[in-house]
């Protein structure tokens, strides 16, 4: 395989990635014009949120499988499809019940490329310098999720309403499904071991992986993916319980998010040296901290944009290092269903965390509904922490050819 090969596929991973996390944030920013459009409650427009969370760890869950069937590249290319197919229609729906549909058909798009786009790419960069390069592709999380707000902010200067916007993004889906078609190979993993192939259930462990490890991952995961739903929610705090006007929170949220290309890159390189759940535990810790920061003091205090900016720097590392600490200890042929089932299992939470912000927003304000995310983000450390005691040997490197 020739060394730019790489470089190639790190490039359309990350364009892809890209996109599919700058659609996730855009959702968030548009959420308080769906809101007023439709005449919603923050419970109710939190549950729109929960539709396309819950659309996208149910595909999660069965990506990993369908991988192994179709391949990764065509399920990458089918998830792209089907999700700007998804988001047109939305922009033409008008009321809660086909938006919310629509919003959980697009998660099931966006839901696909995780689990098959890290899987991939872990096969094809040097396994002593994964998890560095895993942090590399992860920066296009924070770039995304910087880039979409600040995208629905421009538009609304401009006087676009919601729908236009879900329209107008669909050029960049487009520009990445023809990166991958034409630029992407499909890596050929070898083929697996004779008691491999005897096994008849669905899913079954990595012979790496203890049922104990694997229930800490996925309950400290679940925690975190709660926990990241204060970010989901900002906006709907500002611009309802403080009044911010729409264009500042989609700016806000857009630009405090860009600090996580920082923190996912220190992450990626201190975990290759210092080990993944160590630096996991560590930011996760820190972001816990500064949520507080972020939820009480004073909007527009610089000690609340410190806090805010410090809290997307921490909190984006939890991802990359666990797609690097799965890639260290699963084969090719488990690591699809492995993110898928992890990150799926987590993604769960998508159905009710906002929904249960929301709803206790409406009954008691913002101040007691933050409550929920930032204790369920300290609980995330507490589960890592007991990971500590375990240990996973990595597989066999696997020499790995393309077609």
């Amino acid at each position: 395989m020739k060394l730019h090969y790489q470089y190639i596929v790190l490039m359309v991973c990350w364009f892809t990635w890209f996109w599919n996390m700058s659609y996730r944030f855009m959702i968030p920013s548009l959420l308080p014009a769906i809101q007023r459009a439709l005449s919603l409650s923050v419970g109710a427009a939190g549950l729109l949120l929960g539709a396309i969370e819950g659309g996208s760890s149910v595909s999660m869950l069965l990506t990993g499988f369908l991988c192994s069937k179709l391949g990764r590249k065509r399920i990458i290319i089918l998830g792209i499809i089907f999700s700007f197919l998804c988001a047109l229609l939305t922009s033409f729906m008008r009321n809660f019940l086909a938006i919310f549909i629509m919003f959980f058909l697009l998660g099931l798009g966006l839901g696909t490329y995780a689990p098959a786009g890290v899987s991939l790419l872990s096969e094809i960069v040097p396994r002593q310098k994964s998890g560095f390069y895993i942090a590399i592709h992860e920066t296009a999380a924070p770039v995304g999720q910087t880039v979409g707000p600040i995208f629905v902010g421009l538009a609304f200067i401009l006087g676009l309403d919601w729908s236009k916007c879900l329209q107008a993004w669909i050029v960049v889906a487009v520009v990445s499904l023809v990166s991958i078609v034409v630029l992407m190979r499909e890596p050929m993993s070898p083929q697996p071991h004779a008691y491999v192939l005897q096994r008849k259930k669905m899913f079954t462990l990595p012979d790496t992986w203890t049922l104990t490890t694997f229930l800490l991952v996925v309950t400290a995961t679940i925690c975190q993916r709660m926990g990241f739903f204060f970010f989901y929610m900002l906006p709907m705090y500002w611009t309802g319980e403080l009044k911010v006007d729409m264009t500042t929170a989609a700016f806000i949220l857009g630009l405090t998010r860009f600090s996580g290309i920082l923190g996912q890159i220190g992450a990626g390189y201190l975990s290759d040296a210092f080990g993944r759940i160590k630096v996991l535990i560590v930011t996760n810790f820190l972001t816990s901290l500064l949520m507080i920061g972020s939820a009480y003091l004073p909007f527009g205090n610089i000690l609340f944009f410190i806090c805010l900016i410090a809290q997307s720097a921490f909190q984006t590392a939890y991802y990359p290092l666990l797609f690097a600490l799965i890639s260290d200890t699963t084969s090719p042929l488990e690591r699809s269903k492995m993110i898928g089932i992890v990150i799926g299992l987590g993604g769960l939470t998508g159905l009710i965390a906002p929904t249960i912000i929301g709803l206790l927003a409406d009954e008691f304000g913002f101040a007691v509904a933050w409550v929920y995310p930032i204790v369920t983000s300290f609980l995330s450390c507490l589960f890592l922490a007991f990971l500590r005691g375990l240990s996973v040997t990595p597989p066999p490197t696997h020499t790995l050819q393309t077609r």
